[in-house]
């Protein structure tokens, strides 16, 4: 299953997690939260510059 994806029908899907229950303020739930955890360059890779 892919991000946006829908699941489907009776297929197993995996959710990944980003965090740490024993630290919450590592847990990530949004789009903007997951952008504070890149490195600057990672960000420029993933862009294509």
């Amino acid at each position: 299953m892919l991000a946006r994806e829908f699941a489907i029908g009776s297929h197993p899907w995996l959710l990944k997690l980003h965090g740490d229950v024993a630290h919450p303020a590592t847990i990530v739930l949004t789009t903007e939260k997951y952008g504070c955890l890149e490195k600057p360059r990672e960000r420029r890779v993933r862009r294509g510059y």
